[in-house]
């Protein structure tokens, strides 16, 4: 279930991409056949998925110096703050440096209308004196770094900034900070190319004789009144037709359990590719003004499960005790429910056991399926691990069973207290705890 390693591979990748940057030279950045001879023309067909990613590489590097380039060379109209403290970070990698520089000046130069903000990704430049063009930087005695934003912090009169450079810097007065990019979508491209995890839909798309299947034959019938049952028509509404028609194809597929899809969305420049793929991957009901049956494809509720399914208090790993603590104590947490109760209500009746018990399992049962669940549908088995994936199924199962024996009509309260103060039988309660011990 642990997700730590990783990240940790995708934080050396994302470090590798930033030396590649950092060892640019600036006669490297300006240079236009820095990559000739690597770059060239991606093919139509791919020998195997290694041919594959290793296609976009140089391509992806050239972009990057190709942007960087431009930047540098209209940074006299970039953003810019000065410097006001500049120290050595003390999280223990090396050349880290928080940074304070005071209001950015030129803030409504780039992105659009939004007044700009340092945020993780940004590449500045950090230099003795604010240039005015590249031959600025190249002024004998000139010091400066290329630098990227690891994280930042507000205060109310300065912004202090995380950031990695890319050679050995010393605060001195009249320095500055210069915004040239955003390189995070190149980071993650540069990710993906050499975190290489579940390759099938890769190779469903690779290989040409894959059997890519337009409807699946179980359950394609009905495509469209399954659809128009279960979706709200607000979602199609602001799209066009070919955005409606590449829409409906996705979420129908997602209906599907027997076997992976891969659907191509394909456009000319300004069709709405791109606000097609949010309107699935990062809407929310409250902005699209659509129903909660189709929340589950939207990553904003995937995410949003998945947290709780991993706090401390609502996470899997305190469901799973709470539901081994009921199997192995809920005789003698009985006997502690049973004497509280008569000193309340004095001498009064109380609960049986056996509705003691049904009570403690809907409120262990409810929580635990529904993290089981989630793992199920908003993480990939091949993530999760087979062996996981089969003990979560197996625990689903066991509730069931165990489910279905507590809330039997002709269930003797007394003989289910004899049942589990007796000596461990393997009955379907034991079964259940195994289970859980596999997960735990």
């Amino acid at each position: 279930m642990e997700g730590g390693c990783l990240g940790d591979v995708a934080e050396e990748q994302n470090n590798e991409f930033i030396k590649m940057v950092f060892s640019w030279s600036l006669d490297d950045i300006f240079n236009q056949d820095l990559y000739k001879n690597q770059v060239e023309n991606i093919p139509l067909t791919f020998v195997c998925e290694e041919h594959y990613f290793d296609s976009f590489v140089y391509p992806l590097l050239e972009e990057t110096r190709a942007e960087l380039a431009s930047s540098m060379e209209i940074m006299y109209r970039a953003p810019f703050a000065e410097i006001l403290s500049f120290n050595e970070s003390k999280c223990g990698e090396n050349m880290v440096f928080d940074v304070s520089v005071g209001p950015w000046k030129n803030p409504f130069s780039e992105r659009g209308k939004d007044a700009y903000q340092t945020v993780p990704g940004d590449l500045l430049v950090l230099v003795d004196g604010k240039p005015e063009s590249i031959s600025d930087l190249r002024r004998v005695g000139r010091t400066w770094a290329l630098s990227s934003v690891k994280s930042n912090e507000d205060d109310s009169t300065s912004l202090t900034i995380k950031v990695k450079a890319s050679k050995p810097i010393e605060f001195q007065e009249g320095m500055f900070a210069v915004f040239l990019m955003n390189i995070t979508t190149q980071k993650r491209i540069w990710n993906s190319l050499h975190i290489h995890r579940n390759l099938n839909i890769i190779k469903e798309v690779l290989y040409s004789h894959s059997a890519l299947k337009e409807n699946c034959n179980i359950c394609s019938f009905g495509y469209d009144s399954i659809l128009s049952q279960r979706y709200d028509q607000h979602l199609l509404v602001n799209l066009n037709e070919s955005q409606r028609a590449a829409i409906m194809v996705v979420l129908c597929k997602t209906q599907c359990c027997h076997g992976s899809s891969v659907e191509q969305i394909w456009g000319p420049p300004g069709t709405g590719k791109t606000m097609t793929l949010n309107v699935v991957l990062f809407g929310t009901k409250e902005r699209l003004n659509v129903s909660t049956d189709i929340e589950e494809i939207f990553l904003e509720h995937r995410v949003k499960r998945l947290v709780e399914c991993l706090g401390p208090v609502t996470g899997w790993k305190h469901c799973i005790r709470s539901m081994i603590d009921m199997l192995e104590n809920c005789v003698s947490e009985y006997y502690i429910f049973v004497e509280n109760e008569l000193l309340k209500k004095k001498q009064q009746e109380v609960k049986s056991f056996i509705e003691f018990m049904r009570d403690r399992f809907n409120c262990c049962a409810l929580p635990l399926r529904r993290c089981i669940i989630t793992f199920c549908t908003h993480i990939s088995r091949s993530f999760i691990g087979e062996y996981n994936f089969q003990n979560m199924i197996s625990l689903l199962d066991n509730l069931s069973s165990l489910e279905s024996l507590l809330f039997q009509e002709n269930v003797v309260s007394e003989e289910l207290q004899d049942l589990f103060t007796s000596e461990p039988m393997q009955d379907d309660s034991n079964l259940l705890t195994s289970s859980l011990s596999h997960l735990s």
